[in-house]
């Protein structure tokens, strides 16, 4: 027998989830990178926990298409928090707001700043980063109550 299997799934609320999630997930990477210097790869496994996190706890995901939105907002963090930290260090050196930088990036600009720097290993975290966001996403599935032991019959 299966044991209450709680509220419903709802793919847009946990959309809406994972991408405030990865709003503010994109932006701590940012500001990872811009203080260290560095990309640390652990960091973009747990933006993919987090972001997974956000998506369950909105959508109540049971679902491949919930996995998937995890996924998908898990990447779209990681990548906007590359790109926005390139945007944050042209506006220093060009002495501009952020928002005119912002202003003028088109996709062919974007994929240049994804694709220039991208390592196997770059690659490798990315993988871990999205299968969190797909993992974490999904409410574990029901636990199978096990029946209760019945008398021997005489």
């Amino acid at each position: 027998m299966l044991e209450d299997s709680g509220p419903q799934e709802d793919l847009l609320k946990g959309a809406l989830a994972g991408l405030i999630a990865a709003g503010i997930s994109a932006a701590a990477w940012a500001a990872i990178a811009l203080v260290t210097d560095s990309q640390f790869g652990i960091v973009a496994i747990a933006i993919g926990a987090f972001v997974g996190l956000a998506v369950r706890w909105a959508g109540h995901g049971r679902s491949i298409a919930a996995g998937i939105v995890g996924a998908a907002c898990s990447l779209l963090a990681i990548a906007a928090g590359n790109v926005l930290a390139v945007a944050v260090l042209v506006a220093r050196e060009l002495g501009v707001p952020l928002t005119d930088v912002l202003a003028l990036i088109d996709f062919d600009i974007v994929w240049q700043v994804l694709t220039e720097d991208f390592s196997f290993l770059d690659g490798v975290f990315y993988a871990f980063a999205l299968y969190e966001g797909f993992r974490f996403a999904l409410v574990p599935a029901p636990k199978i109550a096990a029946p209760a032991p019945q008398a021997p019959i005489a």
